[in-house]
């Protein structure tokens, strides 16, 4: 249910916030986990194929994502405020405007699919299998991003157990149906890669249903749907989008780096291609904890500028600093020094193997200064000033391509230089996302 986060224990109402949403991220993350298994048994062309298709879908989400982002700093004001008859406003219009808009992106996504993945240089093997599973994959837009936009109105109004309960289940059917799909168990036909991008692609449509029935139940203030078609408002469309893009732009630029880097990677091998996305299903425990914690401090953060106490909003974005500072130094050691029998739970192919296990071990000791960035980032876009963030995460993620080339290249460490370059810009990005915040600006936004 919906939480007054202007009152109480700060750390306690930020571990409250958090835990739903930390579990339902690394429900995501261990339902990626055992899809990365289930795919690598499949061989190590297949993981490389979904390595580029997951960064392309990332962009397009990055783009819908706009609203999301501005909802959530928009209505935790309001809810601050209690002026829940504004929230339900927005709420509505936003919802049937994001309906549209998906349904957009999934016929550009369908259409486009091969071209964006034989863009990355990868065998012709590679597009095959990538082509395959983006063009089914996309399918997912429509209840991925209504589903975005119903989190963030709940996290708004600091209830993180419901989007945890959507997760879940969507996580539980895709346990299911991955082998299923994949190796034809029972009465299904063998289905590959194909199979894995369908038994997303369902599990998606099931939780939403559910979720949306259980909404109409009752668990907010104020309604989020309406039984009417309502008016184009393109001024709050505006509105809601300006402090959302941003943050969208960090993650298209994010995605778009990674897909340079893949390019740079792919002349050693498309097992190094392929070691991104081992790679990063990993590292992905680590960031999706802090991602809860960052979804908290925005909530915290949002309804307690609307409540006019910014000290009460800056002490909860240092105090949930300080929690996951902890975590990712834990995080840290185990990915560096557990980073081979942890790999072998994806592949057993060497070249794949080794390169990933070099992954693990450079990134490890970035992890801390991931923290800063995630959570504090999380507090700008609580803020609603998400225009530090976007600078420091573009620039730093741009950054990345450049040290690459030179590391790579010039400085002759082959392809373990990528690698080093996501460290490097990691670490700058977190010491730069400290002093930004710091400053203190982010306390005078008008959203």
């Amino acid at each position: 249910m919906a939480k007054d986060l202007t009152q109480g224990s700060i750390s306690k109402l930020l571990i409250k916030l958090a835990l739903p949403g930390v579990l339902s991220l690394l429900g995501i993350t261990a339902n990626n986990f055992i899809d990365g298994i289930w795919v690598g048994q499949i061989g190590p062309k297949a993981l490389a194929a979904i390595a580029p298709a997951a960064f392309i879908v990332w962009i397009i989400f990055s783009l819908v994502d706009i609203m999301p982002i501005g909802l959530l700093a928009i209505i935790s004001r309001y809810y601050g405020e209690k002026r829940f008859d504004k929230a339900e406003e927005v709420a509505q219009k936003i919802n049937q405007f994001i309906i549209i808009v998906s349904f957009v992106f999934l016929f550009l996504g369908f259409f486009f699919s091969k071209y964006a993945i034989q863009m990355i240089g990868v065998s012709d093997e590679v597009v095959r299998l990538g082509t395959i599973y983006l063009e089914i994959i996309v399918l997912k837009f429509p209840a991925l991003f209504v589903g975005e936009v119903i989190f963030s109105i709940f996290r708004a109004a600091g209830d993180t157990t419901t989007p945890m309960k959507f997760t879940l289940t969507s996580i539980g059917c895709n346990l299911v149906l991955d082998p299923v799909l994949i190796f034809g168990i029972g009465p299904f036909p063998e289905m590959g890669i194909a199979g894995a991008a369908l038994a997303t692609v369902i599990s998606y449509y099931i939780a939403l249903i559910w979720i949306v029935i259980d909404i109409r139940k009752g668990k907010l203030p104020f309604k989020i749907f309406s039984s009417n078609i309502l008016a184009i408002d393109l001024k709050l469309y505006w509105r809601v989008a300006r402090v959302g893009i941003p943050l969208a732009l960090s993650g298209i630029v994010f995605s778009l780096v990674y897909l340079i880097l893949s390019r740079i990677a792919a002349p050693f091998g498309d097992f190094v291609v392929a070691s991104f996305r081992v790679g990063q299903l990993i590292e992905s425990v680590s960031f999706m904890v802090c991602f809860g914690f960052a979804q908290a401090a925005a909530g915290m953060i949002g309804q307690n500028l609307g409540a006019k106490n910014t000290e009460r909003a800056e002490k909860s974005a240092w105090i949930a600093q300080g929690i996951i500072s902890v975590f990712t130094l834990a995080i840290s050691f185990i990915l560096f020094f557990l980073a081979e029998p942890i790999t072998r739970l994806f592949t057993d192919d060497f070249p794949t193997l080794t390169a990933t296990v070099y992954y693990l071990k450079i990134i490890a000791l970035s992890q801390v200064f991931m923290g800063f960035e995630i959570v504090l980032e999380g507090a700008f876009s609580g803020a609603g000033d998400t225009f530090p963030p976007m600078i420091v995460s573009i620039v730093g993620t741009a950054l990345r391509i450049p040290l690459a080339i030179l590391l790579v290249g010039p400085m002759g460490l082959g392809y373990p230089g990528i690698y080093w370059a996501l460290t490097i810009s990691t670490i700058l990005k977190g010491i730069t996302m400290i002093i930004w915040f710091r400053l203190g600006q982010w306390k005078h936004k008008q959203v």
